[in-house]
């Protein structure tokens, strides 16, 4: 005769070790799959990270959903030299394939530049709705934009020493001091602001992205006199690499024989004032979003000496403005540091990496009583930085409590 009531006992904990070792071998499994993306991922940044990212510019799920044959098709590319590749079009930027994504961009820009619904209207209505300091487009204002950067520029005699060492050949040498002239004296970083403020003065530089923009930095990379890095940002549906430079100690020698003292520059600040090495990500999205409101004409500090209770990562201004912005990547709740911001201006000014990380920023805010405006660098991206104006709005929304 079989003891029921041993044996039920038993069974039931059989029955719970087989689903328990089935539910940690699925865990497992789905781990492994995150893994081997990530790493495919990282791969393809690598071989060919500039088109990945014209890709996205497109269709902003890739490669989030892509499958094995996906994947593939896209190597292929990669190792077939013979093969014809998608225009490379960096973060922000048009370049050859200017015609590519128009319906899907076309799209974005009509919902930026629409008006908003009640609860996100669009920044404009800030001057009328609230005391604080106005946020309205700085176009009247008078003040260095980012088509200016070269303005003060003329290009350097080239020492003998430097000729007779082959630097900078030709036409590499005025692009070449261009770059090395917005590094040190306008403090800028990242490859595609460089490449902008180039191409524009430049009129024989008919697109961006170009080899007589990348060469020569390409040649003052290995010459020690710039330090190259390239920063990664990925949150949710915004993933994006960022080509990023600084002066060398060499670097600093060659401006200041040039005549140029060297400024403090954008990157430089993170890293002494914020941890910008040990945060890539976050470094990125602020150099990011100081690129788009120089862009809009704002004269832009990173991370500003503050006397108050919170250190802003931005500060932009005008001439009839200044705001502190607050570039937030993170999904912690930070009730108190809002506070202190909108304490000090009145209102706070957070920019998120997504729609989603915006509306979650926002909601915080508002549970904690506590009004301002918000953006995002998702959303900012989906119009080209040449097409970019003083009027172009930099918010998404403004909210209240």
């Amino acid at each position: 005769m079989t003891d029921t009531g041993t044996c039920a006992p038993i069974r039931t904990r059989s029955l719970e070790d087989l689903l328990s070792a089935e539910r940690e071998f699925r865990e497992s499994i789905e781990a492994d799959r995150r893994a081997l993306a990530d790493v495919l991922y990282d791969l393809a940044m690598r071989l060919d990270g500039e088109r990945l990212e014209a890709m996205r510019l497109t269709d902003p799920t890739i490669p989030k959903y892509w499958t094995a044959e996906d994947w593939r098709r896209f190597f292929d590319v990669v190792q077939t030299p013979q093969s014809s590749p998608l225009p490379a079009i960096p973060w922000g930027l048009k370049g050859s394939g200017k015609k590519q994504g128009t319906k899907k961009t076309a799209e974005q820009n009509a919902v930026l530049s629409s008006a908003q619904p009640a609860e996100t209207k669009q920044v404009e209505r800030v001057e009328r709705d609230t005391p604080q300091p106005t946020l309205s487009s700085p176009s009247t204002a008078t003040h260095r934009v980012a088509t200016n950067l070269l303005a003060e520029y003329s290009e350097p005699p080239k020492p003998d020493d430097l000729r007779m060492a082959g630097v900078l050949k030709g036409k590499r040498w005025r692009r070449g001091t261009m770059a090395m002239y917005l590094i040190a004296r306008q403090g800028i970083n990242t490859m595609m602001e460089i490449d902008l403020s180039i191409v524009t003065v430049e009129p024989e530089l008919k697109t961006l992205r170009t080899n007589s923009v990348r060469a020569p930095l390409k040649e003052l990379v290995e010459g020690g006199y710039l330090i190259e890095e390239t920063l990664d940002v990925r949150r949710g549906d915004f993933v994006t690499n960022l080509k990023t430079f600084r002066l060398s100690e060499k670097g600093k020698a060659f401006s200041f024989r040039m005549g140029w003292d060297a400024v403090e520059s954008d990157w430089e600040r993170l890293i002494t004032r914020h941890e910008g090495l040990r945060f890539p990500a976050h470094t990125a999205a602020v150099l990011l979003f100081a690129v788009h409101a120089r862009r809009r004409g704002y004269r832009v500090t990173v991370v500003p000496d503050t006397d108050g209770p919170y250190a802003p990562d931005i500060r932009m201004a005008t001439d009839e403005e200044t705001l502190d912005v607050e570039v937030e990547l993170g999904t912690k709740e930070r009730p108190q540091k809002w506070k202190n911001m909108a304490a000090a201006q009145g209102f706070v000014a957070l920019c998120a990496a997504t729609e989603a990380g915006r509306k979650r920023l926002v909601a915080d805010c508002r549970a904690a009583g506590i009004s301002g405006v918000a953006t995002d660098l998702h959303s900012l991206r989906a119009i080209s930085l040449e097409d970019i104006t003083p009027a172009t709005p930099i918010w998404m929304e403004e909210f209240k409590p």
